[in-house]
């Protein structure tokens, strides 16, 4: 964690930017095949570092021959045969030993929320945020590295909160003095899928964005929260040994950037969105449709998240769909979609392996990220998260998958 002296870009210069997009003209394009290169430096034959590691796994995955693997899919340590499993989410919540464990890193926003729903009234100065409910979940399963920014009004006790969780790295936390925290306000209406949002303050996130400590850069998975495409792609520039890496975005990116996230949507994995994000994007009503769609953009796999109704893979090599768990005490929804999203990445992550990506590997990771969802929004904030056990995870884990066993 450090602190650092008020800076005066970030993603409210986008906002700018849009803004003025008609005077300011198309943001320049860097094609790596390009001998001038920006500013007239030489780059012949200089590879994004995205395109590298692109390239570096086709290369990979040519010469080595693949290992010895269970029917779950993780490689057996004896270099032996298979072993039987009734199926994939037989394998429960607990992470596999560490030595398969990859560096996982989030890079997002940490805000002040008040939220109001029916079941739970109202509740102000809220810890919340991409970053926070994404890296709370994932930190379940592996080490969880978080790269974020707030301003000097963030209470210690959000920091102490943020510590207690046994798995989060937290040095990527920028406390910037002179700077205001993002704040954010929603009410939830009756059915709890729609809210309305009260106010918005920016705050920090009108500013450069955070920067990625040096012993971050080696991370091999990345989860891209929530935030401006420009802002992800100047992020992700700075993981060059990345080997999964998937992006979360909203329907405001989609309103007034869509060019620049189909431009990150070409150096991603894997994209995280909503039914509707899915629709507005796409024009496809049909979720199946819109993610089929969308990989021709790029991705490997498309996961479409719908709520109480759960969400649907649409991968590559497969489609599948699956359940929310019928939770029935829900308090609020706020950051369900983010712990969705890190329980899912934290079992990816934790199972390492040589093909993360794979359509049994992400099918099977969706599991642990509805089970630690639907934990999430039985409270506020963090409030039952922090309080969670690990007996708890696998028990409702054991009882989800008998819930949605055939035959």
């Amino acid at each position: 964690m450090s602190q650092i002296p008020h800076q005066s870009t970030g993603i409210g210069y986008f906002f700018r930017w849009i803004r003025n997009q008609r005077e300011l003209g198309p943001v320049p394009s860097f094609d790596p095949q390009d001998e001038g290169g920006r500013d007239g430096i030489q780059h012949k034959n200089l590879l994004h570092p995205l395109d590298r590691r692109r390239a570096q796994r086709r290369i990979h995955k040519e010469q080595d021959p693949p290992p010895s693997r269970c029917a779950c899919h993780l490689p057996r340590q004896d270099g032996g045969g298979t072993r039987a499993c009734e199926s994939l989410l037989k394998d429960k919540a607990r992470s596999p030993g560490l030595h398969l464990s990859m560096s996982l890193i989030v890079t997002g926003t940490i805000g002040i929320d008040t939220v109001e729903t029916p079941g739970g009234g109202r509740r102000e100065d809220l810890l919340g945020g991409s970053a926070v409910y994404f890296a709370a979940a994932a930190s379940f399963y592996t080490q969880t590295r978080l790269v974020a920014a707030v301003g000097d009004d963030f209470p210690d006790e959000f920091l102490q909160s943020l510590k207690s969780f046994e798995g989060l790295d937290t040095a990527g936390l920028e406390i910037r003095q002179g700077s205001k925290t993002f704040r954010w306000g929603g009410k939830y209406h009756e059915d709890m899928d729609h809210r309305d949002t009260l106010f918005t303050d920016l705050g920090v996130l009108e500013e450069a964005p955070p920067s990625v400590p040096e012993v971050f850069k080696d991370s091999e998975v990345v989860f891209l929260a929530n935030s401006h495409p420009m802002v992800q792609m100047g992020m992700l520039e700075q993981f060059p040994d990345a080997k999964l890496v998937v992006a979360d975005t909203m329907d405001l990116w989609i309103t007034i950037a869509k060019p620049e996230l189909e431009q990150l949507l070409s150096k991603v994995d894997g994209l995280v969105l909503n039914f509707d994000e899915a629709e507005q994007y796409t024009g496809h009503r049909n979720p199946v449709s819109a993610g089929k769609h969308l990989l021709e953009l790029g991705p490997r796999f498309v996961v479409i998240k719908k709520g109480e109704h759960g969400c649907i893979l649409v991968h590559k090599d497969g489609i599948c769909a699956l359940p929310a768990y019928p939770t029935e005490n829900v308090v609020d929804p706020t950051g369900a979609g983010d712990s969705f999203a890190g329980g899912l990445m934290g079992r990816l992550a934790a199972r390492g392996g040589r093909d993360l990506g794979s359509f049994k590997s992400v099918r099977e990771a969706l599991a642990h990220g509805t089970i630690i969802a639907s934990f999430n929004v039985e409270s506020f904030s963090l409030d039952r998260m922090r309080n969670i056990t690990r007996k708890e995870v696998d028990a409702r884990f054991d009882e989800f998958a008998e819930m949605i066993k055939l035959g």
